[in-house]
């Protein structure tokens, strides 16, 4: 009884202690690579995962040609992109005093934290733009702020179609990001015992596992900086 009560106060101090965001977004995470098997989602579980291919990665139709690794789009609950982060880590790292959320207006700048306040406590919605003139942009920019952006098709893990437009909508404040996990490296073998292995062997599966976690970086920040686990025990 002792212990469970010892392991709850300290859950309850190490969330505290992580927590930073009052007003949660719903966050959703886009694999821009194809699926890595040793993968368990369970590790996040504020987190739905969603795949543009799970067996040979496709730049889908319809998705704009710069979005990579560590981007992470704001939406309201229409639908409409509010603001984005090119290094969505990056801003985390510079809370509470900064961060690298794009603004409409040129050289301004804000974080999730502070979006969290306006969109999910204080319920604000944006408005919707105008239509471009001429053709719609090929590539992400401030341009895209106020407007929906191009919709392509998704997966779920269990292989079911989605949408990328359904995904943006229906929640105060949606935050998807985009992640690159290296199908190549093992997020397991790292962790096990080296006995029967060489000693090679061994590091190469250490490193393989660090490459693995590293990968994850973006999500485990969010994790901890958003919803206050401690991804770290």
């Amino acid at each position: 009884m002792k212990k469970t009560v010892l392991s709850l106060l300290i859950v309850f101090i190490f969330n505290g202690l992580f927590a930073q965001i009052k007003y949660k977004p719903v966050v959703k995470a886009i694999f821009l690579s194809p699926k890595n098997e040793t993968f368990d989602a369970s590790r996040f579980p504020d987190i739905d995962f969603y795949y543009v291919k799970k067996v040979k990665y496709k730049k889908p139709e319809g998705m704009l040609e710069n979005i990579e690794a560590g981007k992470a789009l704001a939406f309201d609950k229409n639908g409409i992109l509010i603001s984005y982060s090119n290094a969505v880590g990056s801003d985390m790292d510079h809370w509470p005093d900064g961060g690298n959320f794009i603004l409409p207006k040129r050289g301004e700048y804000t974080n999730l934290k502070n979006l969290s306040k306006e969109y999910v406590k204080k319920g604000k919605v944006m408005k919707e733009g105008k239509k471009f003139k001429g053709k719609d942009p090929k590539k992400l920019s401030s341009k895209y702020i106020s407007f929906k952006l191009p919709d392509f098709v998704l997966y779920t893990a269990d292989d079911k179609k989605v949408s990328f437009a359904e995904l943006t909508k229906g929640n105060s404040l949606t935050l998807i990001v985009f992640v690159y996990l290296n199908p190549d490296k093992d997020g397991k073998k790292g962790t096990e015992s080296g006995k029967g292995k060489t000693g090679k062997q061994f590091l190469k599966d250490v490193n393989s596992t660090l490459g693995f976690e590293k990968d994850l970086s973006d999500l485990k920040k969010i994790e901890e900086f958003v919803f206050g686990r401690n991804m770290r025990l």
